[in-house]
């Protein structure tokens, strides 16, 4: 959309993404990061199979992948330490197709979420080093493909003003805050941000103390009283911004 010249004459961008895990009502916004650089993992561990009574004669990838699982969360716990700032996880693990019969080969899918290029390149170097040491341990061919998906959401000084300014007049100023920030999701709305100054921000959906699904949850159901608040929210910003830019 960048590229065919959706922000033409734009000079400025602002997004809101509803979250439950936020009470209701309540305005979350920071400069800066606000969601995080994503990688995709796709693993292939190749071992050689066999007969399940048999493990001495074979090369079992499903125990390699286990242990790869598990090293793989010291990467940010022993290669970062206390400053953190990133997540990786396995989502995803196949192998096998019955009881008996130890599979030749298993795949893993996974994700890596960054905030800033230093962390980046310490977890991808542990995550390239930690499989290659399993790789040996175990006497397998582990492949490993890392694919880069959006750019950290960074959000503009100027134009999170405003929208915090507008915040406390549509919520009340003691309802805007940054608290939380930043999270570990990501967002094509990133691409946006790199292209003109922007402001991405959360508005919270939690129903009091209930335990409201959050998105991309089978039962998420979205809160319909939240639009009026968002369409002021949008209305105040191109108040605020009109006027200062004209």
């Amino acid at each position: 959309m960048v590229d065919a010249g959706a922000l033409t004459g734009v000079r400025e961008i602002y997004g809101l993404h509803n979250w439950p895990a936020y009470p209701k009502g309540e305005l979350r916004v920071q400069v800066g990061p606000m969601l995080a650089q994503v990688h995709m993992l796709a693993i292939t561990v190749r071992g050689k199979g066999g007969h399940g009574s048999q493990p001495q004669l074979c090369r079992d990838p499903v125990v390699a992948g286990a242990h790869l699982v598990t090293a793989l969360q010291t990467v940010v716990s022993r290669g970062l330490g206390y400053v953190g700032g990133a997540v990786v996880s396995i989502t995803q693990s196949t192998a096998g197709t019955t009881h008996n019969v130890i599979p030749d080969v298993a795949h893993m899918k996974g994700t890596i979420r960054t905030f800033d290029p230093s962390t980046t390149e310490r977890v991808l170097e542990r995550v390239r080093e930690v499989v290659s040491g399993t790789a040996a341990t175990f006497a397998v061919d582990i492949d490993l493909q890392i694919e880069v998906g959006y750019p950290v959401t960074m959000n503009d000084a100027t134009c999170v003003d405003a929208v915090v300014r507008v915040g406390a007049a549509v919520l009340g100023r003691e309802r805007v805050s940054n608290a939380g920030l930043p999270l570990a999701g990501g967002e094509d709305f990133a691409y946006f941000a790199q292209a003109v100054p922007a402001a991405y921000f959360f508005l919270g959906a939690r129903r009091g103390d209930e335990d409201t699904p959050v998105c991309h949850h089978p039962d998420f159901d979205f809160d319909d009283d939240l639009i009026p608040t968002g369409v002021a929210m949008f209305l105040g910003i191109v108040r605020d911004r009109l006027a200062a830019l004209t």
